[in-house]
């Protein structure tokens, strides 16, 4: 409870979520300085709790960042 005497909430309740996230991230460093990620993200959903089958895709996404230090 907080200070009002109110019960805190944290989220669903138990039985009526089946969220599932997955973030996959890679990187390579071909010399110092220079820099590439690539980052794969998504989000599923599905009827039943506590289950990993009939899941369903409800998010993708992608990206990509290179960074490079100019050098003098």
């Amino acid at each position: 409870e907080d200070d009002a005497g109110n019960p805190i909430s944290g989220g669903p309740a138990a039985g009526e979520s089946n969220d599932l996230r997955v973030d996959l991230l890679a990187s390579y460093e071909p010399s110092p300085g220079t820099v590439m990620f690539l980052g794969y993200g998504t989000g599923m959903s599905g009827a039943r709790t506590l289950t990993l089958d009939r899941l369903t895709r409800e998010e993708d996404g992608v990206f990509m960042k290179v960074a490079y230090l100019f050098r003098r």
